[in-house]
């Protein structure tokens, strides 16, 4: 009987952190702006891949389509977080940077 009320607080602590804000949003924030490159440079060479496999393996895309979608999800989720969390890096003013979306779809956030 132990175990299982032990079990059920587990449970209910558990539950109880799922609808909880972010523990420390200026952590996400930095992570964005700069951890690996931030969130604009993953964008970018997001992008950059598709370009690269537009080029170099068209045919691969032509078999597996899905492979741009993923791509293209990819692509609106980081630009979704970046719009989120407010990124005012010094890339946010570029125009060229990152580049633009080279797919068939315009990702959209």
């Amino acid at each position: 009987m132990r175990k299982v009320v032990a079990l059920a607080s587990k449970c209910r602590s558990f539950l109880a952190n799922c609808g909880t804000s972010i523990r420390n949003p200026g952590k996400v924030k930095e992570l964005c702006r700069r951890g690996h490159g931030g969130v604009r440079k993953r964008i970018d060479e997001n992008r950059e891949l598709l370009e690269l496999l537009q080029q170099e393996s068209p045919e691969l895309l032509a078999r597996c389509p899905l492979i741009e979608g993923w791509l293209g999800e990819q692509d609106r989720f980081l630009n979704e977080l970046a719009a989120a969390v407010g990124i005012d890096d010094e890339w946010a003013t570029r125009k060229d940077w990152p580049r633009p979306w080279p797919g068939r779809k315009r990702a959209q956030a």
